[in-house]
């Protein structure tokens, strides 16, 4: 038989191609909305040069958790999930002095370099599924403080 010449061919064409079209669609979509993310505590921290970012267990146990006591360039970084989260990394490296917990994922120190706002991607797993999160992290000088000789 010829197949253009079938009453089915066009009706089953035009019906299945945009349903195909509408489940791919879909398929993408929730693959979208579920990729695998956490977050932490802030997604913007500036922290000030030579003074020091704590962590949020410091911050528990010498300042009992009152953050609202702290300065906001005094409060480190720390994730926020519902996920078991280990074995953390960053990328690019962080400016010298804010040291990344490899295994808690906490992002504190006293940075020693100053940095323009530089967002920065952190990894981290849980069993074999990755999941990713990014902060910007700027550090600035004190006000009137003079710029470093490396600043030219």
């Amino acid at each position: 038989t010829d197949v253009l010449n079938d009453p089915w061919v066009i009706p089953v064409y035009a019906v299945c191609g945009p349903l195909l079209l509408l489940a791919i669609m879909i398929i993408g979509a929730v693959l979208w909305l579920n990729k695998p993310t956490f977050r932490y505590n802030r997604n913007i921290a500036v922290g000030i040069l030579g003074e020091r970012m704590l962590s949020k267990e410091i911050i528990d146990s010498e300042h009992r958790g009152e953050v609202h006591r702290l300065k906001p360039h005094q409060i480190g970084l720390h994730p926020v999930s519902p996920y078991k989260l280990e074995w953390f990394s960053i990328e690019p490296e962080l400016p010298h002095g804010l040291i990344l917990d490899e295994n808690t994922g906490a992002i504190d120190g006293t940075p020693s370099e100053r940095i323009p706002p530089t967002k920065f991607s952190i990894a981290a797993f849980e069993g074999k599924r990755k999941y990713r999160a990014v902060v910007t992290i700027e550090v600035q000088a004190l006000q009137g403080e003079p710029p470093s000789l490396d600043e030219g």
